[in-house]
């Protein structure tokens, strides 16, 4: 079934991606982000700066396009 096996490629993918960053704090920061939470009630929930947040946003930006786009 199609939908069965894009379903397990997409969770891998997830899977992947989740264990390329760096820590638990941007694996939280990139949870919250994708569920659609502002940076700044991020930064509230995880106690840290809205700049802080942005920053790791960021990070993951690059780690995840040079993974996936071959950028550097």
């Amino acid at each position: 079934n199609l939908k069965q096996n894009t379903k397990v490629d997409v969770d891998e993918v997830f899977a992947k991606l989740m264990q390329m960053l760096p820590d638990d704090r941007s694996r939280q920061i990139i949870l919250l982000r994708l569920g659609g939470t502002p940076p700044v009630e991020i930064a509230e929930l995880l106690q840290c700066s809205t700049r802080t947040v942005q920053r790791r946003l960021q990070e993951i930006e690059v780690i995840w396009n040079e993974e996936f786009l071959g950028d550097k």
